[in-house]
């Protein structure tokens, strides 16, 4: 008998996804070409992203996920598996070529607070511990995981799909055949079902176009200790500036630290690629020191840092982003990630793949087996592609705001009004399908970001002065106002917002 379905892809998203349709009833398998523990990045959760877990626990009965949902209750439950500490988003601006001073109105700074204490915070995802204890609970439950194994070929039959590959290494491989009725796609960059199905890539329709440069390191001085040695009011900020998703933001690029609790810290650059090309000719590591070069109180943080992971260094990719021309059909999905990728910055990746997970459990509990499910298959594919486009305009809208740290804030806030009034309809109740991911559903604030990025374009061109951007700050804070319940670009504030969390 061939299974329901096959996942292939078996990190957080897949595991989880093969879960949640067990509990349905369906039956699976889940492929991977990997194995566990594996390196990976996008480990920054968000109160979004605890919020789906929690519902999703609660909801098919998965106990043993709902501790996940906050630091303390993680701490309590699973201390063995690795996690940071996220209290919320930390920002610094850096001028090219000069040191970084703390200014008494923290007008080079922003943080905003996404939890009100340590207990019920948000995390960073270990990923290499994180998705192994995913699949581990897939595969407690009875779902055949089919690790280190390739996949040669993906052919439709009279009874829906036929995998077919090897499992192994070279020389002590084993023959793979498969059959499923239906396919999940969630290898992410694998693209597996693109590359098999011939699904055109239509990346060029978005606007940010960023690539990466990262690892793991140790012994990373904490950037709050850099701001107390340069006399900074750190007693001002919301909370600890490092247990957070910290932000130093450059023209044109930004670098993400996150720190878990092994004080290992994932750090890397997230570069425009239409202001700094990629240049070949250098290697990673001399693309870093550059980088290093032009920063110095960066390079000074880094002065005592070593690489812990990857074992071959830093990692080195093209262009970040991908948004598949079609998502879904009658017998196949792809997952969020799958489907389409931005960027980091807003530490958007897990909720959004979690907020989808959650949509096709729906769709496959109520639709599975009848005509009606290539339709909603077909609306899901639709949203995720709304969601994905909203986040590439609130990215690039961020990166292209780098130039003036008022303009980069001021576009941070859309993001910000966004996740707020979305977590809030969440507090209210717990999945609907007329409720997208990041306020996505509300034409009213797509429009209102959309043009908020057109306004930013048109200043950026013209011979803008300092009025012209508090004239835009202006404008932003009366844009977002629908749905500014947290009192954000509040001038008292001073860039420093306290109480932004919506109820866990």
């Amino acid at each position: 008998m061939p299974f329901d379905v096959a996942i292939i892809g078996s990190g957080f998203a897949g595991s989880l996804m093969s879960l949640l349709l067990t509990r349905l009833g369906r039956t699976c398998v889940v492929v991977d070409r990997q194995s566990h523990p594996r390196f990976a990045i996008g480990e920054s959760s968000t109160p979004l992203a605890d919020m789906a877990l929690r519902d999703i626990a609660k909801r098919y009965d998965l106990p043993r996920f709902a501790p996940l949902s906050k630091y303390g209750t993680w701490m309590a439950a699973y201390p063995h598996v690795m996690r940071g500490l996220k209290r919320g988003f930390s920002y610094f601006d850096h001028e090219p070529h000069q040191p970084f001073v703390p200014r008494p109105d923290h007008a080079n700074e922003l943080l905003v607070a996404a939890s009100t204490n340590d207990a019920t915070s948000d995390t960073h995802w270990l990923r290499s511990e994180v998705d192994m204890f995913f699949a581990g609970e897939s595969v407690a439950a009875g779902v055949p995981l089919f690790e280190n194994t390739t996949l040669a070929r993906l052919q439709r039959t009279e009874s829906g799909w036929e995998l077919s590959g090897h499992r192994g290494s070279e020389g002590q491989s084993a023959e793979v055949n498969i059959q499923a009725c239906f396919v999940i796609d969630a290898s992410g960059e694998g693209k597996v079902l693109a590359r098999t199905l011939g699904i055109a890539d239509d990346k060029h329709l978005l606007k940010t176009n960023s690539r990466p440069l990262y690892a793991h390191f140790k012994d990373l001085t904490p950037w709050r200790e850099m701001l107390v040695e340069r006399a900074g009011a750190v007693q001002d900020h919301p909370f600890d500036c490092d247990r957070a998703a910290l932000h130093q933001v450059f023209r044109g690029a930004w670098m993400w630290q996150l720190r878990f609790d092994s004080e290992v810290v994932s750090a890397g650059f997230a570069i425009d690629a239409g202001k700094h090309p990629l240049n070949e000719l250098q290697t990673p590591q001399q693309e870093w020191d550059r980088w290093m070069e032009q920063y110095p109180t960066l390079r000074e943080q880094f002065s005592r840092a070593e690489i812990v992971n990857p074992p071959r260094g830093l990692v080195r990719g093209p262009r970040m982003q991908r948004l598949m021309a079609q998502g879904a059909g009658q017998d196949w999905v792809m997952l969020p990630h799958t489907a389409g990728f931005i960027d980091p910055l807003h530490s958007s990746g897990i909720a959004h793949s979690l907020f989808g997970i959650e949509r096709l459990a729906h769709i496959f509990e109520q639709h599975w087996g009848q005509e009606t499910l290539a339709a909603e298959l077909e609306e899901y594919a639709r949203i995720v592609r709304l969601e994905t486009q909203l986040i590439d305009l609130l990215v690039a809208g961020c990166y292209a705001g780098t130039v003036d740290f008022r303009l980069f804030t001021a576009m941070c806030m859309f993001y910000f009004a966004g996740t707020i009034a979305c977590e809030r309809a969440r507090c209210d109740s717990p999945f609907h399908p007329d409720r997208y991911f990041l306020n996505a559903n509300d034409p009213a604030f797509r429009q209102a970001a959309a043009t908020g990025f057109d306004r930013l374009q048109n200043l950026l061109a013209a011979n803008s002065t300092g009025r012209d951007i508090d004239q835009f700050t202006d404008y932003v804070r009366d844009a977002i106002a629908p749905w500014n319940t947290a009192n954000l670009m509040n001038p008292a504030a001073k860039n420093m917002y306290r109480h932004t969390a919506a109820r866990k």
